[in-house]
């Protein structure tokens, strides 16, 4: 929820969910800033690992924040199937490092 006490000429502070989607972005915006090695299998499960982490935090963000019961349950789907799908990306990514 918002702080609706301002002070004059200052915006309301923006919720926690805001907070937290704002910087999640941020951190992915950081995350997505990686090296290409110019090997597609290799940049593919890269950019796969980074965005199914971005993903598993921003269904964390969806199940502390988002009202909507069926948000609510997609976010907990995604959120019950990130560590395997990591675990899967680390193993690809290990695999196609050799």
């Amino acid at each position: 929820m918002t702080d609706d006490t301002r002070e004059p000429g200052k915006s309301p502070r923006p919720s926690d969910a805001t907070l937290a989607l704002e910087q999640h972005v941020i951190d992915l915006r950081f995350d997505l800033g990686l090296t290409l090695s110019g090997q597609a299998d290799r940049d593919v499960a890269a950019l796969l690992a980074v965005q199914q982490r971005a993903l598993g935090r921003l269904a964390t963000i969806a199940l502390q924040h988002a009202r909507d019961p069926e948000l609510r349950a997609l976010a907990q789907r995604i959120a019950d199937q990130t560590g395997s799908l990591e675990g899967s990306l680390k193993d690809i990514q290990a695999r196609l490092a050799r």
